[in-house]
């Protein structure tokens, strides 16, 4: 006999805070959830075959979070890739800084 339960817009909205999204997806959503987590249908990350390290050169590079799943972005690109205790992913800031010309003048 085909069950009729219907779960309630509300509850799910509550239960997707509740729980960890690849959860949540698995459960509620009937996905398969791979080892390295459910893939984010705006970013596509977590990639298997995603770069783990970046450079921050221009002053206006920065890693973003994805509005969807919170993973990190650079030039719009998902970074990083999922290894046994989570994401890695090396930062390395070369970024110099702008020099205030007052910062060293004579008082």
């Amino acid at each position: 006999r085909r069950s009729t339960c219907r779960r309630s817009p509300a509850l799910l909205a509550k239960e997707r805070e509740r729980l960890h999204r690849d959860v949540y997806f698995q459960e509620y959503g009937g996905e398969f959830v791979p080892e390295h987590g459910r893939v984010c249908p705006v970013c596509k990350g977590p990639r298997v075959d995603g770069p783990c390290s970046i450079r921050l050169v221009e002053l206006d590079d920065d890693v973003l979070a994805c509005e969807e799943c919170g993973g990190p972005l650079f030039r719009g690109e998902a970074v990083g890739y999922p290894g046994p205790s989570g994401l890695v992913l090396k930062v390395i800031d070369l970024r110099a800084e702008p020099v205030d010309a007052n910062r060293y003048a004579a008082s």
